[in-house]
């Protein structure tokens, strides 16, 4: 993703976050309607913590697959939203240990989908 630049991951509390979190939002933004763009500061307090939530049980409950997969925590963060979604790329796209990555992958799946979308108040949400 080195030509996508979410608008306001230069912010200190972006900046602050773990890394599978920053990649989750990143991926997520990534993939929003082109027509209608958003960044980290969109974000409804309560789409920021059940991101959270999300990353940090997915971290916790796959942390041997994640350490064997071979990738950096933010790209995690990011195949996770794209697993998760169904999108053309994910976890089965990457090189590394097969049999960690395909374990994330089905883990990612089994969340379910998820999308983000801008609410009536501006806001982002997932639905």
């Amino acid at each position: 993703m080195s030509e996508f630049m979410l608008d306001g991951a230069e912010s200190r509390l972006f900046h602050d976050l773990p890394d599978i979190l920053k990649g989750y939002i990143e991926a997520a933004a990534f993939t929003a309607d082109e027509d209608d763009p958003w960044g980290f500061h969109d974000l409804a307090p309560e789409t920021l913590e059940r991101m959270r939530r999300d990353c940090a049980q997915f971290e916790a409950a796959n942390a041997g697959a994640i350490a064997a997969c071979g990738l950096d925590d933010q790209q995690v963060g990011r195949d996770l939203w794209y697993s998760r979604n169904g999108h053309g790329t994910g976890f089965w796209d990457r090189k590394g240990s097969a049999a960690a990555l395909t374990e994330l992958d089905a883990a990612a799946r089994a969340l379910g989908e998820t999308s983000a979308y801008r609410g009536d108040d501006g806001r982002i949400y997932l639905g």
